[in-house]
């Protein structure tokens, strides 16, 4: 029986521990309908390795007692978030999040920023202007939607940018 909390995020290509009881020998994990062996196992868990063509879904243990559980997981991608130009405003004096929290990053480029979001889920932008100090100041606003399957999205700031 897996005893993981009800989700959990992974990459693609990761080597995870997924806590588990009465594990046996001869353990198949399935991610969705993939088939891995586990590269170890423990008394109360074991790693794996996220296949890398993997998209979000569920994982279960199939053992000589059965099938496990299932553990529901999302696969993690990483895409940019274009923002069209608005007159006076800097990148840095903006803040782009999802509604989880998840807070955009300057990309490597310093033109555009980077957000970790699930594969498999429309992701809702939201957005708003930092003071100096990196205070948030005046209304957050619904910014923009990453659809399933989008790599990337450019949003336009600018009712941002006037409040």
């Amino acid at each position: 029986m897996l005893t993981e909390p009800s989700s959990i995020k992974v990459s693609p290509d990761e080597i995870i521990s997924i806590s588990a009881i009465a594990l046996t020998d001869g353990l198949t994990v399935y991610f969705n309908d993939v088939a891995v062996a586990p590269q170890s196992i423990g008394s109360d868990y074991f790693t794996v390795k996220v296949p890398s063509n993997v998209t979000s879904g569920h994982i279960k243990v199939n053992s000589k007692i059965g099938d496990s559980n299932e553990l529901a997981f999302f696969v993690k991608k990483t895409i940019e978030v274009g923002l069209e130009p608005t007159s006076g405003l800097d990148i840095n004096d903006v803040q782009i999040e999802t509604v989880g929290g998840i807070k955009a990053t300057k990309s490597d480029t310093g033109d555009s920023l980077t957000i970790e979001i699930s594969d498999n889920k429309l992701t809702s932008l939201l957005s708003w202007i930092l003071d100096e100090s990196g205070v948030k100041t005046g209304k957050t606003h619904l910014t923009g939607y990453v659809f399933p399957g989008d790599s990337d999205v450019d949003i336009n700031i600018n009712s941002t940018a006037q409040h």
